[in-house]
């Protein structure tokens, strides 16, 4: 059909009208074209009225069925229908529902990753905890440490951490009861544990549940530099700033969760109550989009695809089940969430400081460490500013970083909380791998976690780009496979122990039978029939050997061919015993003296290595020890010889302490003087008093004792040997001889008669020197 193109221009540029009055005018001027109002309009009108007016009505017939066919009726409707106003809030509500189709996209990845984190939360069976049970269904309203730690462990650490802090032995006691009702007692425990006096009130409970249990205090002084411990750094400037502070990421995580749990706190009532709303609401929603209407009406109005809106208000539906269904799940998080803040509240965040230099940084850590509030401190060993400056200019000016290719930094702990660095294997080696937390795996104390933030930091400074593969992990030196005898093991460490027990009762017997002959005099009655002392200690000496002797040799045989000592040399063993037993008996010689017991230990040895010792950097040896076992056997005897000397008892004369320096003791010690040949030999008493004068002044009854001479013979011709004159001895208040004057003549056979306690084996002693008397004289010929 034939139109102008000027008005068909005008046509597509002129916009329909809001106002349905208006487009009952522009009709009823079609209606009226050749009349004087329908042209009284600005240009535009009058020029597409024109051209609608002059089309006759086969143009109209053709324009009408054109429109009919391009036209869309239901947007005419809705426009013609519709107020302005009523247009506008619907346009209004289409958007928002498409922004919020547009964000439940966005959400339903979510809310898959939500359900997944619900089934591992009921996986982790934190209800089995009986105060977390009763916490989530609000029967109480506080937990235990000890049931705070235990559920934390599970949700973060999967198997627990508790046997390396050592919060297991913790206490099951409920906040609400607190430990220590004496104010008084509360206060000295904060003080002497060092305690921080402002902590919240959880975790004040939780440290004073802990130190005091069995082994918390230990716990308490690893803990809490864990916890609150400051991280010193020198030097302080920018870029180690930023290294630290970069290594303080992980920190922040830990930080970042405690917020999202408060955030979870806070929110989680309303996603419940948001979750019974929908429930109700989104049913209405799918029947009104099943209306094919609504759905054609919001797809024409929109571009909004109704198919997707519904599997987005399915997925939503669905969602809502699931959380009606978890419910209890939801309290949990919800619960899990209050321990988290409850329990990162006793967590320093800020905890590092700079410092210009290690002496500084030094002084500082004494003071930390006094008070247990030093976690580490770092000291990176930077070059100097020229040398920095020099190396800075050498490298490529697009590179980020100021820090040299290779950084050097020293980490300093407290030595409970790492290895010591003095050595590269025990002192005593023993048959086991080095998997103890309490004892081996000491550098999981903090040292590794503080270690690896800082290598990521100083590659992230270095590359620009932040690491966080490959993940690090600790693992001991693989160990080949072995079987582990702890009794053994044990047997071992106390074998010396065992020796030493074993021979115990050779010693308590060897000293008996020393101490038994001197309690019955038996020396001394052996020194009057003339034996030699050295052939008594040698007949002592030479029984004890003999029980020695038999013992080692069969111990001997019991070591080398029983399997405990299979790779010792038989003899050196045999020898090693025997000189253990050479000492044993000097020192049952010596603690004879002294009426006391010994001990001494051994091992097994080869000749090979007798001079070398077993630990490293000792400078003691096996040889050695045969050495000073000798030493020390001739040294007891000596000592013993001397207080037996000094210090012989109650029936002895005691000699003088520098007697050793006195050559008359050395020459009668080596007979270097010989008695006369004059005079018979092997008598025990020669000659006899010729008289017959009394011998006590008092003689009457058992109560004095009286020693008298009877001969039948004259004696004043004979020549007299030995002559006493004015002896006396009293014993405590009784006195036994008083002024007794005797002669012993050369000769003959004197003998001494009379009753017990009349003073027979006191003048013998007199006469071979083996006691001591108030006064007498003797005169030997």
């Amino acid at each position: 059909m034939d139109f102008d193109p000027a008005a068909l221009r005008l046509l597509m540029e002129t916009m329909l009208p809001n106002n349905n009055l208006e487009i009952l005018t522009w009709l009823v001027n079609l209606r009226h074209c050749n009349t004087t109002a329908a042209l009284n309009r600005d240009e535009t009108n009058v020029v597409i009225l024109k051209a609608f007016c002059s089309l006759s009505e086969e143009q109209w017939y053709s324009f009408s069925l054109l429109m009919a066919r391009h036209i869309n009726t239901q947007k005419l409707l809705y426009r013609m229908v519709l107020s302005e106003e009523m247009q506008s809030m619907v346009g209004v509500m289409l958007q928002i529902a498409e922004v919020i189709t547009n964000m439940m996209d966005t959400i339903l990845p979510a809310v898959d990753q939500l359900q997944t984190f619900m089934l591992s939360i009921e996986d982790l069976n934190l209800m089995a905890d009986s105060e977390f049970h009763q916490m989530v269904r609000g029967r109480s309203t506080s937990i235990s440490s000890k049931a705070t730690f235990v559920t934390l462990s599970r949700a973060l650490c999967n198997k627990g951490i508790l046997a390396l802090l050592g919060i297991s032995k913790l206490p099951i006691t409920p906040e609400s009861n607190p430990t220590f009702s004496d104010q008084i007692q509360r206060e000295q425990m904060i003080e002497r544990f060092k305690i921080p006096p402002n902590a919240t009130p959880f975790c004040m409970n939780m440290y004073l549940d802990m130190v005091n249990t069995t082994g918390g205090a230990i716990a308490w002084a690893f803990l809490k530099p864990m916890l609150m411990g400051q991280i010193l750094y020198t030097p302080d400037t920018p870029v180690t700033r930023a290294i630290m502070e970069k290594a303080n990421a992980t920190l922040q995580e830990f930080a970042n969760l405690r917020k999202y749990s408060e955030e979870w706190i806070e929110s989680s009532n309303y996603i419940i109550k948001s979750a019974e709303i929908l429930t109700n609401t989104l049913p209405m929603l799918q029947n009104s989009l099943g209306n094919s209407f609504v759905e054609n009406f919001i797809e024409v109005q929109t571009d909004i695809n109704v198919g997707r809106m519904k599997e987005t208000l399915s997925s939503f539906s669905n969602m809502t089940l699931m959380l009606e269904k978890n419910k209890h799940i939801m309290n949990q998080v919800t619960t899990l969430s209050s321990l988290m803040v409850n329990i990162s509240s006793c967590v320093k965040f800020d905890r590092y400081s700079g410092y210009d230099s290690a002496d500084e940084l030094n002084a500082v850590a004494q003071d930390l460490a006094k008070q247990r509030d030093l976690y580490a401190s770092v000291i990176f060993k930077l070059p100097n500013d020229e040398d920095s400056s020099r190396k800075r200019q050498a490298r490529d000016s697009s590179s980020t970083s100021s820090l040299p290719p290779r950084v050097s930094y020293t980490i300093r702990m407290h030595m409970d909380n790492v290895m010591r660095t003095d050595r590269v294997r025990e002192p005593y080696f023993y048959k086991d791998n080095h998997i103890s937390a309490r004892q081996t795996l000491r550098y999981n104390r903090g040292f590794v976690y503080l270690q690896e933030n800082i290598d990521r930091a100083i590659i992230e400074t270095q590359t620009g780009e932040r690491v966080t593969e490959p993940a690090v992990q600790l693992q001991p030196f693989p160990y080949p496979c072995h079987s582990r005898d702890e009794y053994l093991e044990a047997i071992g460490f106390v074998f010396p122990l065992m020796l030493m027990l074993a021979w115990v009762l050779f010693v308590a017997d060897f000293v008996k039978k020393l101490v038994h002959e001197r309690e019955l005099r038996l020396h001394e009655y052996m020194k009057m029939m003339g034996v030699n002392p050295l052939s008594h200690f040698f007949a002592w000496f030479l029984e004890c050997t003999a029980y020695l002797l038999f013992t080692i040799s069969f111990l001997t045989i019991v070591l080398k061919y029983g399997g405990i000592l299979p790779n010792s040399d038989g003899f050196l063993l045999f020898l090693y015993l025997c000189d253990y037993g050479l000492s044993i008996l000097s020192f049952s010689y010596l603690i004879s003296s002294f009426f006391d017991k010994t001990y001494i230990a051994g091992l097994s040895i080869q000749w090979s290595n007798s001079y070398i010792s077993p630990i490293s950097g000792d400078t003691s040896s096996f040889g050695w020890l045969c050495w000073l076992l000798l030493i020390d056997s001739i040294l007891y005897f000596i000592i013993g010889a001397y207080i037996r000397m000094v210090f012989p008892g109650k029936y002895g004369i005691p000699a003088s302490w520098y007697f050793p320096f006195k050559a008359s003791f050395w020459a009668d010690l080596c007979r270097c003087v010989r008695p006369s040949s004059k005079g018979g030999r092997g008598l025990l008493f020669i000659n006899i008093m010729q008289e017959n004068p009394p011998v006590f002044a008092d003689d009457k009854g058992k109560g004095h004792n009286t020693l008298s001479s009877q001969a039948g013979e004259d004696f004043s011709k004979l020549p007299v040997g030995v002559a006493l004159h004015g002896l006396s001895k009293i014993y405590g208040d009784r006195l036994a001889i008083e002024n007794l004057n005797v002669s012993f003549y050369e000769g003959h056979i004197t003998s001494l008669l009379g009753h017990n306690g009349a003073g027979k084996t006191t003048t013998m002693y007199v006469w071979h020197n083996l006691s001591l008397f108030r006064q007498y004289q003797l005169v030997i010929q």
